[in-house]
C-alpha cells in the first residue's frame, strides 16, 4: 500500500474518532461552551392544570415542588439532552424518577415522585411514562406525564438548578425568563399570598 492510501486511510480514521467524541458529548450534553447558565423558558407544567407549589426552595429543600392530584403533563423547562433513572430515597421511604436536562456542566432536575409512598413498580410506571433517556430536547417539547400512583394524594415534580462539577443547588427564578417568573410567581402566592420562593437567597 503507498504512502498516499495511508494517508487517506489515517484522515478518515481521524474524522470518524472526532464525529464519535461529538456524538458522546452531545448524547451527555456536555459539550464545551456550554457552560452557561440555562435559560428556563417554559415551566415544566401547564398552569391551566390543576396544579399548586407545596414547598418552595431552601438550603434543606433545594428545589420548587409543584403537586397534583391527577396525572398531568410535562414538558422541558429549557433546551438540553433529557436523562432519567430509578431511583429509591430511603429517607421518604419511596421509589422515584430522577430525571434531568443536561447543559454543559448545569443541569435542570426534574424530579418526578409519584406519591409519598410509592413502590418499584409503580416508579417503573412513571419512568416509562417519560422520554427514552438521552433525547435531545427543546423548551416546550412534551417529556411525558407526571405520574399519580393509585392510592396516593398527590404526585410531587420537584425542580432545580444543579452545578454538577460541585454538586451546589440554586433557586430556579434566577434562571427564569420574565414571563415563566411571573407565572411561577403568581402560581406559589396562590398558595403562599406574601410569601417568598426562595427564602435563603435573595430572590
Amino acid at each position: 500500500m503507498n504512502k498516499k492510501r495511508w494517508i487517506i486511510i489515517l484522515i478518515i480514521l481521524g474524522i470518524v474518532v472526532v464525529a464519535l467524541i461529538v456524538a458522546t458529548l452531545v448524547l451527555t450534553g456536555d459539550l464545551s461552551g456550554q457552560d452557561s447558565p440555562p435559560s428556563i423558558t417554559s415551566l415544566p407544567i401547564n398552569t391551566a392544570d390543576p396544579v399548586s407549589i407545596t414547598i418552595g426552595y431552601t438550603s434543606v429543600h433545594p428545589g420548587v415542588d409543584f403537586s397534583a392530584h391527577q396525572n398531568i403533563a410535562v414538558v422541558a423547562p429549557c433546551d438540553g439532552v433529557f436523562h432519567k433513572d430509578m431511583y429509591f430515597h430511603a429517607g421518604v421511604p419511596r421509589w422515584q424518577v430522577n430525571a434531568e436536562i443536561r447543559l454543559g456542566k448545569y443541569a435542570v432536575e426534574l424530579l418526578f415522585e409519584s406519591g409519598d409512598s410509592v413502590t418499584e413498580a409503580q416508579a417503573q410506571t412513571q419512568y416509562d411514562m417519560l422520554l427514552e433517556d438521552g433525547t435531545p430536547v427543546q423548551a416546550g417539547d412534551l417529556l411525558g406525564s407526571l405520574y399519580l400512583a393509585p392510592g396516593q394524594p398527590r404526585a410531587y415534580l420537584h425542580l432545580a438548578v444543579r452545578w454538577s462539577p460541585t454538586g451546589e443547588f440554586f433557586c430556579p427564578l434566577s434562571y427564569l425568563s420574565p414571563q415563566v417568573k411571573a407565572d411561577m410567581l403568581e402560581l406559589y402566592f396562590e398558595s403562599f399570598p406574601g410569601g417568598q420562593l426562595c427564602y435563603d437567597q435573595s430572590n
